[in-house]
């Protein structure tokens, strides 16, 4: 590697054959002084830090300060504890069917060929609006508000449903035992 110098100008050259640079300040080919050349990196662990440089051996005013964990995302769509807000249900039925679908994982599950439900991989893993919510990876949805959902127009037509509704109903199978999560809606 070799170094062109040009006033206020530094040319880094990688290969011998990018020898004829010149300086645009000048107009003028400029001499090449040698550099560094760079050493490999480092193969393996780190030495452990010398005792002399450990943060608990640095004066506080040196050390860099503790910084606390990021605050924990808060949900917004319940009105209260168990009661689902209306205007999260409104906003999420604006946005579409498909866009609330984008966050869940199901299986159609069938048995002697005949559908029984949609199983659940995973719903919303991370946000904290379906953390406390009691559907599980495993659950088989049978039912929501009462009416089936094997067909997509079927799931679309309660989606676009829960505006008016009073509750939000899951029937499910868990274990292969019936299971139903209910949650009112409740605000404007």
């Amino acid at each position: 590697m070799i170094r062109r110098r040009c006033p206020g100008v530094t040319l880094v050259v990688l290969s011998s054959a990018l020898t004829v640079l010149g300086c645009a300040a000048t107009g003028k080919a400029t001499t090449p002084t040698p550099a560094v050349e760079p050493t490999a990196a480092p193969v393996g662990p780190p030495p452990p830090p010398s005792p002399a440089s450990s943060p608990a051996s640095l004066p506080s005013s040196a050390r860099e300060p503790e910084r606390a964990p990021p605050p924990r995302p808060v949900c917004h769509a319940f009105a209260t504890p168990g009661v689902v807000a209306r205007s999260a249900i409104r906003r999420a039925v604006e946005a579409g069917f498909a866009r609330w679908l984008s966050g869940v994982h199901v299986e159609a599950r069938r048995e002697k060929r005949r559908f029984r439900g949609w199983a659940v991989v995973s719903l919303y893993p991370g946000d904290p609006c379906y953390a406390d919510v009691d559907i599980r990876p495993g659950d088989v949805v049978t039912r929501v508000n009462g009416l089936g959902i094997e067909r997509p127009e079927q799931a679309v037509d309660i989606f676009n449903s829960l505006q008016r509704a009073p509750n939000l109903t899951v029937d499910l199978l868990r274990a292969g035992r019936p299971v139903t999560v209910r949650f009112p809606i409740a605000g404007d």
